[in-house]
């Protein structure tokens, strides 16, 4: 997964990485003010990444052929990334840091010796679900905007970067994943052209069930339809709601502030119970907070009904 030259080149200079160990997770002795210095397991580096220049040659073995392309990227995402599910020591900044890096090495990879489309798709398609995951898990940090680790730009811009490379030869070929058809239209269900980009797809989906889940999202999302968006969405595996998630705040509030309307009366109270299953809350208390959050001179003592009669937005 990384040329010998480049193996020697780090080890010699101390760039290992810490997931290129044995165990990342157990720190090695330091002299103190000084980097750890990380033995590496040269089965485990992964070639990194490094800027293109004009007057750089790119030497013919530095670049990896599909197969091996194509285990890097699976050794990345089911292997690596998946270390913060399996190891309770393992550490998300370090692992998003390292796997975002040796992903954008692999995409240089593509461009550089122009790999066949079939090949590159099944690259990216290995790559976009892992992105959005990165996307939904950095930005529900409780410290987003503030993490050194992650730049949500950047990261956008490699969004876009890999759902472009895709799109292009999905365009084109047949071969394409259908989740990731939908993937893409949940993704960008807030495009004026959306609906025309599934109406172009629609005979690619084998099932029509699913694909009139897909249009009925899209449409209940265009027309502000709270209710049937996330009843739709609890339908949805867990990559799709992936796509759906920097759509599902702004939903909610828009719920919030439509029921603190049809609600606003001394008399009438909203069973907590029904406004969370409307909304998708995962828990009580994340309603709750939600509630503070967006509504002031709110009461919310009672745990069982929402009073909006007082409520007035933030």
């Amino acid at each position: 997964m990384c040329s010998a030259r480049e193996q020697d080149y780090r080890q010699n200079n101390g760039l290992i990485h810490q997931m290129e160990t044995v165990d990342p997770w157990v720190n090695p002795p330091t002299n103190k003010g000084k980097r750890p210095k990380y033995i590496a397991n040269v089965e485990l580096m992964v070639k990194e990444y490094s800027r293109s220049a004009a007057d750089k040659v790119i030497k013919a073995s530095d670049v990896r052929p599909f197969a091996v392309l194509r285990k890097s990227v699976e050794y990345l995402i089911d292997n690596v990334a998946n270390q913060i599910l399996t190891d309770s020591r393992a550490k998300w900044p370090i692992i998003y840091s390292f796997v975002v890096d040796r992903l954008r090495a692999v995409r240089q990879d593509i461009t550089v010796q122009d790999l066949p489309p079939e090949k590159t798709l099944i690259l990216i398609e290995k790559m976009i679900p892992f992105y959005l995951m990165a996307q939904e898990r950095c930005e529900n940090d409780i410290n987003f905007g503030k993490q050194q680790y992650y730049d949500s730009k950047l990261h956008m811009n490699e969004v876009e970067e890999c759902f472009s490379k895709w799109k292009d030869i999905a365009d084109d070929f047949e071969i394409c994943s259908e989740k990731l058809k939908a993937t893409y239209l949940l993704h960008y269900c807030n495009r004026v052209d959306i609906l025309c980009q599934f109406l172009w797809w629609k005979n690619d989906f084998k099932d029509s069930a699913f694909a009139g889940r897909i249009f009925s999202i899209l449409m209940a999302f265009r027309l502000n339809n709270f209710v049937a968006f996330f009843r739709l969405f609890d339908q949805l595996d867990k990559d799709l709601r992936t796509a759906l998630w920097p759509f599902v705040e702004g939903m909610r509030v828009n719920g919030l502030n439509v029921c603190s309307l049809a609600y606003n009366s001394p008399n009438v109270k909203l069973p907590e119970e029904v406004l969370r299953k409307w909304l998708a809350f995962p828990a009580k208390k994340d309603l709750y907070d939600t509630l503070a959050a967006s509504f002031k001179n709110m009461d919310l003592n009672d745990d069982k009904f929402i009073k909006f009669s007082v409520a007035q937005t933030k």
